[in-house]
């Protein structure tokens, strides 16, 4: 028996579900093979057997996954934020709440708060749960211009949660909303239509 046929011969042996030491005990018995031939000769068939394994999955960092990571961890802000400012005008009071939503200029501010973070929610939840079926395992260019535009409108979104910090949001969401709108249906669209295809086909 040559040397790769004593690999082969182990290799079998353990497919078979032999335990190892009745196979050296065997191989020991013949006395064709010294200690160190069969240790050599297991230690090939470990490596080339670690080879073969199947590596653990790494972290999933698909493009569309960021981008669903983009949308939670921007949420979460938006929703902080919103909290936090309402607690802290409101004095923490379920009166003060009310009176906060009915006051001539801070009330609409408010309201427009709890619009934009409603919306952010619709946005998110579309994207995280029906989206993410189609596009998770999809790395196509319009993909990752879609996810850009989803980074950039939740900016754009928190920015319009911060007190005082509104008015770059609203100018932001006035100048750039209906040209983050065009482009994110636009890119939706093309995303759809490459999932459908071959990931070589990029567009």
């Amino acid at each position: 028996m040559t040397e790769q046929e004593l690999v082969n011969f182990i290799k079998a042996k353990l497919a078979a579900e032999n335990p190892r030491e009745l196979i050296i005990s065997d191989l020991h018995t013949t006395g064709e093979w010294t200690s160190e031939q069969i240790t050599d000769a297991f230690e090939k068939v470990d490596r080339e057997r670690d080879t073969l394994k199947p590596r653990p999955p790494l972290p999933d960092s698909s493009v569309w996954e960021r981008a669903k990571r983009c949308n939670r961890r921007s949420l979460a802000w938006a929703s902080g934020i919103f909290v936090l400012s309402v607690f802290s005008f409101s004095s923490g009071r379920l009166a003060g709440l009310i009176e906060l939503l009915q006051d001539e200029w801070v009330g609409p501010f408010v309201w427009l708060m709890l619009g934009v973070l409603g919306l952010f929610s619709l946005f998110v939840s579309f994207e995280n749960i029906y989206l993410s079926k189609k596009l998770t395992h999809t790395e196509t260019t319009p993909v990752r211009a879609l996810r850009f535009i989803i980074c950039t409108r939740n900016i754009i979104f928190v920015l319009n949660v911060i007190p005082y910090i509104q008015i770059l949001g609203l100018l932001a969401l006035f100048f750039t909303g209906w040209l983050l709108l065009i482009l994110y249906v636009i890119f939706l669209i093309r995303s759809l239509r490459s999932a459908a295809v071959p990931q070589s086909a990029d567009m």
